[in-house]
């Protein structure tokens, strides 16, 4: 059962149960095995803002995600 307090790890919202997305960090297509729930709009905004080579080599943190201007004018 999944946990009604669970947060996105992007934006910091509750997940709730619909419209939730597995992001990896670091891409599959980069040997990515470790997934996180994650609002299915959040999810879009990180693909739509950064390529797979990047969200490898720059952005595979969390925090690193969130310091770029792409998602602090996103959240």
């Amino acid at each position: 059962m999944a946990d009604p307090e669970a947060r996105c790890p992007l934006c910091g919202r509750v997940l709730g149960t619909v419209n939730v997305d597995r992001h990896h960090l670091v891409p599959k297509s980069f040997k990515g095995t470790e997934q996180f729930l994650i609002h299915r709009i959040c999810h879009r905004k990180i693909h739509s803002a950064f390529t797979e080579k990047e969200l490898a080599h720059k952005y595979n943190t969390w925090e690193a995600l969130r310091a770029t201007p792409e998602i602090q004018d996103f959240l």
